[in-house]
């Protein structure tokens, strides 16, 4: 399938499922043995990550009309968080006093790791934070309180990136 154009990360996807499905039959008591467990998977080379420089990246926060979402780019740059830890950042996360930012699991939204973390508040963040009108829990939502949900900031953080002719990473 390789020589057809399928790409490594495809066939790994397959042969896990088709070994999958050997594993199933082998606890339904219908096979003895799972003939793929004798085939490796193909190993993808790590690759780093594309990211935007600092010129993109004010570039994008001053392209951005809404004041609301130019703090959340903001975040999102000077913490490295990811966007689903911020999206569901509340206002009891932040301690003002030791400027920091506690990253948790919550009810509707897991960190990757799982594992909750500290991370530094920025002065800039910590003097912008403090700027911010409280609409309810979530720092970054909607007027009825509501999170914004991811796919709508990432559209519209594309939608900027699009507008500055910025190629996509």
């Amino acid at each position: 399938r390789f020589t057809q154009g399928i790409t490594k990360t495809t066939i790994n996807i397959d042969l896990r499922t088709i070994r999958s499905a050997f594993n199933r039959g082998i606890s339904m008591g219908v096979l003895s043995a799972n003939p793929c467990n004798t085939v490796e998977q193909y190993r993808n080379p790590h690759q780093d990550p594309d990211v935007f420089s600092e010129k993109e990246v004010i570039s994008i926060i001053a392209s951005e009309e809404n004041a609301l979402f130019k703090v959340f780019w903001t975040m999102l740059y000077l913490t490295a968080a990811r966007r689903g830890e911020i999206l569901y950042l509340e206002w009891n996360d932040i301690d003002f006093q030791r400027k920091t930012i506690r990253l948790r699991n919550k009810k509707d939204h897991t960190l990757k790791t799982k594992k909750p973390r500290t991370i530094p508040l920025s002065t800039v963040l910590f003097d912008i934070l403090l700027q911010l009108p409280r609409k309810g829990n979530f720092i970054f939502c909607k007027e009825n309180g509501e999170v914004y949900s991811g796919e709508y900031v990432s559209k519209r953080f594309k939608d900027i990136v699009r507008k500055q002719k910025m190629p996509e990473k």
